[in-house]
């Protein structure tokens, strides 16, 4: 399948990619801090490798739900719609690397096609490491190095680019063609724009005839979508979405909790907390207190 770059660069989540030279994301992450114990459903062109490092998670890829244990780990192909979660509300804390996998063709159309050939819709959508196969920890180990690289402040590009191509070869190697009826890019392009939207004028307040306008589709097919391809209404997916980047800027801002609430969407400071203490537990100040408790150093792995 062929994509317009410059059109899906506008509707993908944005990865805040580590290092300014790269397009890869380093990191690590933990279930308790997201909103249900569940990141927001997203799709990236980039390439995902996660591994649960203390605690169990699962992930939804696809309409498909996949249980990584502890020290296991997962591979998401390029623009698969995803997110990771707990089934049972238990923390886990993460590590995460992402790549986009044009990183080593500029001005190789062979390249291109080389990438396109594995990392396209007809391929597996994900890959299990269970470590019951050598290659499974070899992997692993090139990911531990990418974050041990990044995190310790060497940032040797030459080491890095090594890596990461590695790891892509690895995986390339590996995966699976299946043998299945191919969605049209237009089908997916219709659920991307009516995320697209959702994900740029959150702020906003928006109505489900908007969401539906964004996909040019009706109301009904715009929840059947939803509710197909990521398991919850677009209204649902709106509020949850909102909550989950309330909870970004509660951990990541000094920003006072009326000006969180109308960034995020919500009509007043008070209707905010009542739905984010429904939604969580906790009202918004209590969870930002608990995160800067808990927040600790980095660990390297």
């Amino acid at each position: 399948m062929k994509f317009q770059l410059n059109v899906l660069s506008d509707l993908s989540e944005r990865i805040p990619y580590s290092i300014p030279t790269i397009p890869i994301y380093v990191g690590e992450g933990e279930l308790k801090h997201f909103h249900k114990y569940s990141t927001a459903c997203h799709w990236h062109p980039d390439l995902e490798f996660t591994w649960p490092v203390k605690g169990d998670m699962d992930f939804f890829v696809n309409g498909k739900v996949f249980h990584v244990p502890e020290k296991q780990g997962i591979f998401i192909n390029s623009k698969r719609l995803h997110y990771n979660f707990s089934s049972t509300q238990s923390n886990c804390v993460y590590l995460v690397v992402t790549v986009n996998p044009f990183v080593f063709n500029d001005g190789l159309s062979s390249l291109r096609m080389y990438m396109e050939e594995k990392f396209g819709s007809s391929n597996e959508d994900v890959i299990l490491m269970t470590n019951q196969e050598l290659w499974h920890g070899e992997l692993f180990n090139k990911i531990q190095q990418v974050y041990k690289e990044v995190y310790e402040g060497k940032c040797d590009t030459l080491q890095i680019l090594s890596l990461i191509f590695d790891a892509c070869s690895t995986i390339h190697a590996k995966i699976k063609y299946i043998e299945q009826e191919e969605m049209k890019e237009e089908y997916w392009m219709t659920i991307w724009k009516m995320m697209g939207f959702i994900h740029k004028h959150f702020s906003d307040k928006i109505l489900l005839d908007d969401i539906a306008a964004a996909g040019s589709v009706c109301r009904t097919k715009c929840c059947e979508l939803f509710n197909k391809h990521l398991n919850r209404t677009p209204n649902i997916y709106l509020n949850d979405y909102r909550i989950q980047k309330s909870c970004e800027m509660l951990r990541s801002t000094s920003c006072s909790i009326i000006e969180i609430a109308l960034s995020c969407g919500f009509q007043s400071a008070s209707y905010y907390t009542y739905n984010f203490r429904k939604e969580t537990g906790y009202t918004p100040r209590e969870y930002r207190n608990r995160f800067e408790k808990s927040e600790k150093s980095k660990i390297i792995y």
